[in-house]
């Protein structure tokens, strides 16, 4: 067995490899986050005056960014959706009927991991951790998310009733006693400057191993330690002076400070005054993970735990993507990295237009060295006069007004940073920097709709490690029935209910509601007046379908139970399958006549 010195020894190595490794897209990250918050360094005393103004086109244009990726990605509910594999439930041997029972059970099993996941997605505040992720793969070289399993315990004092031996009797009093208050899937945003993977790695799957960092008192790290020991699955190495170990990391520092002291905020120095502080200080901790393997590292001097990977799937337990990946590499482009020269272009387009109209306001003069001239006659001022006693004594310094040409220079940076990312005027909700036809609006739309599905589709493929992960969480932690909703019902499911092999399916529309929500009412309209009625489509689908594109929820509670729809549509055969293939020829000649004239771009 490796000695515990040399263990982490090694360790400490490995992770200063990775560190020297990303300090160079540190650089890069810091330059975006100032582009991102509007970050502007003080002129020097010599340029007091000119303008320095940062216009916040980049904010812009990531904030509609992540607008639109948030509300594509929870479009639907549930946001995750699991389907059973029926490749893997097939067994030599196996009759077709107890097959199809098998696939009957294999679907429920789906359904309710699907809406388990949801819940827990939900209780763990997924809209902000997204929120986050999305900003830091718009702004930095990659955004990641953590996935593990969290299990908490808490002293509940309430009152009750105790039992008194003085008197024999049942006494009210506060009542103290052990409650579990969370056991269940954990999402957590990870900090760019908070995890470093491998060099030679391009994606989570190819890298030899990653470090997470993390922050916890003493004491939350001593609950670690102990839920580590129960699970058994690596050796636990107490520290020996638990004083020095803490006290060894009071001069490190967290990821947000080396960025918030690159844009003049002040960062954290020390760890404040505590007279215990083991009780205040925190502890930093680098977890070293590889697919089977898991180690603890705190304040980088002592190796507090090592064993197994504690996951059953036998992954790092993390997502992460970049907003455009490059081909063999592990960091992709950002966003205000693609538009960062374009950004500095428009700041200096302006500040100088704006000194140019200074200029031309406060004009400077010409005056000859030897005249008896008062300078405070040449400020600038309405019928301001200036008395010489020679013509030759002062000359006016004419400024031209070159603003005009300006304007345009600062409306094309401006559309090259919407065409960069793929984001124009038309799908901001905000009007064009110049009149634009009807024609052109709707081309330009369905362009920028196009590189929008294929980023989200990009996306869904990070959501769909992601949603194995947490199935796989479930299928090995959860040891006790649960109560959740199911289809606006309470349901109580086992552990082994919630066990089979699923498959992921993308639950968010492809289509980016958020910029063409007129244009898809106006399609699916258009499209119920063709099919409405016609044996060959299920109705109660489109009229959910019309439901959907409004945006109303709970279209369950509106409609009619799908079985007394069919029933009262002698076109359809039970379970809702069309009683003939195939499409009408009016509805095919209705689709193509609206996509040969350009109509309202996008696809249903």
């Amino acid at each position: 067995m490796p000695d515990l010195r040399e263990t982490t020894a090694e360790l400490i190595s490995r992770f200063n490899y990775a560190e020297g490794w990303r300090r160079q897209y540190d650089e890069r990250a810091i330059e975006n986050y100032k582009l991102y918050t509007g970050y502007r360094e003080s002129l020097p005393p010599e340029l007091k005056g000119r303008s320095n103004l940062h216009i916040p086109k980049t904010y812009e244009l990531v904030d509609s960014l992540r607008a639109r990726y948030l509300r594509a990605l929870f479009s639907a509910t549930p946001v995750i959706e699991y389907i059973p594999n029926p490749l893997l439930y097939f067994q030599e041997g196996l009759s077709p009927a107890d097959y199809i029972q098998l696939l009957l059970r294999a679907e429920d099993s789906a359904k309710y991991s699907t809406y388990l996941v949801d819940q827990q997605l939900r209780n763990t505040d997924v809209y902000r951790k997204f929120y986050d992720w999305i900003t830091s793969f718009l702004v930095f070289p990659a955004g990641i998310l953590a996935v593990g399993w969290k299990y908490e315990q808490k002293i509940i004092r309430r009152w009750g009733n105790r039992y008194d031996p003085v008197f024999g009797l049942l006494v009210k009093a506060v009542v103290e006693q052990p409650a579990v208050t969370y056991d269940d899937n954990d999402l957590q945003y990870v900090d760019y400057f908070d995890f470093w993977p491998d060099p030679r790695g391009t994606n989570l799957d190819n890298c030899r191993f990653v470090f997470h960092r993390e922050w916890c008192t003493e004491q939350e790290l001593r609950e670690k330690l102990e839920v580590l020991a129960r699970a058994g699955s690596g050796e636990i190495y107490e520290p020996e002076d638990w004083d020095a170990l803490v006290a060894a990391g009071s001069h490190l520092q967290g990821g947000a400070s080396e960025r918030m002291a690159e844009v003049g905020l002040a960062a954290e120095t020390g760890q404040g005054h505590w007279r215990d502080i083991r009780r205040g200080y925190l502890i930093e901790l680098l977890h070293y993970w590889e697919d089977e393997r898991h180690a603890i590292i705190a304040n980088r001097t002592e190796t507090v735990f090592d064993g197994l990977n504690p996951y059953w799937h036998g992954k790092k337990p993390f997502v992460e993507t970049s907003f455009d990946p490059k081909p063999g590499e592990f960091y992709g482009f950002s966003a205000v990295e693609l538009i960062e020269h374009l950004q500095h272009e428009l700041n200096t387009n302006r500040n100088q237009r704006i000194d140019n109209v200074s200029f031309v306001l406060n004009r400077m003069w010409k005056v000859r060295r030897s005249a008896d001239v008062d300078e405070s006659e040449l400020i600038s001022r309405p019928h301001g006069v200036v008395y010489v006693d020679s013509p030759d004594d002062i000359e006016n310094v004419e400024t031209p007004d070159v603003t005009a040409s300006s304007y345009r220079e600062e409306e094309i940076v401006k559309q090259d940073m919407d065409n960069v990312l793929g984001a124009p005027a038309v799908v901001r909700g905000v009007d064009p920097e110049r009149r634009q036809t009807a024609t052109e609006i709707v081309t330009k739309g369905g362009a920028a709709d196009m590189k929008f599905q294929t980023r989200v589709m990009l996306y869904e493929s990070v959501i769909e490690r992601l949603a194995i992960l947490l199935d796989m969480n479930n299928q090995q932690f959860v040891d006790r029935p649960r109560i959740f909703r199911i289809e606006d019902e309470w349901k109580i499911v086992t552990p082994e209910e919630l066990r089979g092999h699923h498959l992921y399916r993308p639950a968010s529309h492809s289509l980016d509601v958020t910029a063409n929500r007129e244009i898809r009412r106006q399609q699916v309209l258009e499209l119920m007046k063709v099919v409405q009625g016609n044996p060959n489509i299920d109705q109660w689908e489109l009229l959910k379908l019309v439901l959907d594109a409004y945006g109303i929820r709970g279209t369950e509670k509106l409609l009619m139970p799908k079985e007394q729809v069919q029933q009262a549509m002698p076109g359809t055969v039970p379970g809702g399958a069309p009683a003939q293939a195939g499409l009408p020829q009016q509805m095919l000649a209705t689709i193509m006549g609206q996509a040969a004239q350009g109509g309202a771009g996008g696809a249903l």
